[in-house]
């Protein structure tokens, strides 16, 4: 039997587009402090910080114009940022980052990152190629937050 794809609220795809943020913000935090520059790792944390903060429903709404009626593109967008939220919520506890990270997160309860190999940010690297369309639909503010977070990341991948 073919399981069907979680076709989350606006709601719970909002909770999961800042969970990943925030994964993404903790996974940056650690490796900026191990490889630096760690500077970064500062930065990083928050502006994760500030994108959970200002991240609203009628921001999320405004990314989602002109999906149309794709349950299946949200529930897999929504998949993918539940489940690096998952593997890296060790990493956002240990940064003092509270993840809230909604559905059903049962599916990834055996994943753990190490945020210190390369295959951390390549996990994160993916999930931004999934989402490139996404982020031109967000607001100007949230788009660059993003990207900035991203780049800091890249830069920490000495390690």
């Amino acid at each position: 039997m073919e399981e069907e794809i979680y076709s989350p609220s606006i709601e719970e795809f909002r909770l999961a587009f800042i969970a990943f943020v925030l994964a993404a913000g903790s996974v940056a935090f650690h490796r900026g402090r191990e490889f630096g520059p760690r500077r970064l790792a500062y930065i990083a944390k928050h502006l994760a910080d500030e994108f959970a903060g200002r991240f609203t429903t009628s921001d999320a709404e405004q990314a989602m114009v002109g999906l149309g009626d794709s349950k299946r593109v949200l529930g897999a967008l929504f998949e993918e940022f539940v489940y690096i939220a998952c593997k890296y919520n060790k990493s956002a506890s240990d940064a003092g980052i509270n993840l809230v990270i909604p559905g059903n997160t049962t599916n990834f309860a055996g994943e753990t990152g190490n945020v210190f190999s390369n295959e951390a940010v390549d996990d994160i690297e993916t999930v931004k190629g999934s989402i490139g369309w996404l982020l031109e639909k967000l607001p100007k503010w949230a788009q660059r937050i993003v990207e900035v977070l991203l780049e800091a990341l890249k830069l920490t991948k000495g390690g």
